[in-house]
């Protein structure tokens, strides 16, 4: 266990990747609370991140945990919006937890946490249906950023993780690509994969819009069902799972 204090104090600018998700809706409303669990097996951060989680009005900490055993069970029981998971849980590991919860159907979001830099963690996370990677040494205002976004339906990723994830896989990783959970490639369309190209270069729906003459509500309306066929959790899966069919390498 880390002997690590951790104090948060925000710092007066964020930079996050934030990734619209297709028909996700907006962001949280005024007065509603966005209800979170927390997984970690350092003391000193959980307790850091209970003070300051009890002062931000829209965050309602309903649970948390050091260890990942009965994860699933606890999280069907306090149905929690987002879970703050660190990757290196004892037990069952966080990429564990995720393909749990993606198994079991559950509707939790997943922000994914760790002390350690490595891009096969995001790469793995994002398969198994997680909608953040960030690491413990970011700001509590970027967590709570993340927190926000997954919420409201975005997938985030810190910038720099981001790109040197689909940089990662644009060159193969080193390593063949694991392929989807459920087993087998799915099949891309030459539109879907013009559609992937310009999300994997960080364009927006209207971007995108613009760049294959379409309207934003069909560009829309092509996401949506994007991430029906492919079981997509979010725009940044969406883009690992065209990756590692061979679509865009």
């Amino acid at each position: 266990m880390s002997s690590q204090v951790y104090e948060p104090s925000p710092p007066a600018r964020e930079d996050i990747a934030v990734v619209d998700a297709a028909g996700a809706g907006g962001p949280t409303h005024p007065g509603s609370s966005i209800r979170v669990f927390m997984a970690d097996d350092d003391d000193g951060f959980l307790r850091a991140y209970r003070k300051f989680f009890a002062k931000v009005p829209d965050i309602d900490l309903v649970g948390t945990a050091d260890t990942g055993k009965g994860m699933v069970k606890r999280l069907a029981a306090s149905e929690p919006d987002v879970l703050l998971l660190d990757i290196e849980m004892p037990g069952p590991s966080g990429i564990d937890v995720v393909r749990d919860l993606r198994r079991n159907s559950l509707s939790t979001r997943t922000v994914m946490l760790t002390s350690f830099d490595h891009d096969e963690y995001v790469h793995e996370a994002l398969r198994f249906g997680a909608s953040g990677f960030l690491l413990k040494s970011a700001s509590p205002v970027r967590i709570l950023s993340a927190i926000r976004a997954v919420h409201a339906g975005h997938a985030s990723l810190a910038l720099d993780v981001t790109s040197r994830l689909f940089g990662r896989l644009s060159a193969g990783g080193g390593a063949a690509p694991a392929g989807p959970p459920d087993g087998g490639h799915p099949s891309f369309t030459e539109q879907q994969i013009k559609i992937c190209r310009l999300l994997a270069a960080g364009h927006r729906s209207q971007d995108i819009a613009a760049e294959l003459h379409l309207s934003n509500e069909t560009v829309r309306t092509y996401l949506r069902r994007m991430f029906e066929k492919f079981g997509a959790k979010n725009r940044t899966h969406l883009v690992v799972l065209a990756y590692e069919a061979g679509v865009l390498g």
